[in-house]
């Protein structure tokens, strides 16, 4: 990677993020949910944190000719 390619990829990166944070601002803040809706209250921390491989969806495709 030369010069030139760097600095295209920081242009690039810098447009992006100024792009996302304009678009954020147009935007107001997300509401909060009430306690009935927050899944997050119905379940300890722990378990949020913790993942469990038997949860993965693997998917495979094939075909038989």
């Amino acid at each position: 990677m030369n010069y030139s390619d760097s600095e295209t990829i920081m242009r690039r990166n810098s447009a992006i993020r100024s792009f996302t944070e304009s678009v954020d601002s147009d935007f107001p803040p997300a509401p909060e949910l009430p306690p009935s809706l927050n899944i997050d209250l119905h379940y300890p921390e722990e378990v949020l944190r913790r993942s469990e491989t038997s949860e993965t969806i693997i998917e495979v495709n094939f075909s038989l000719n």
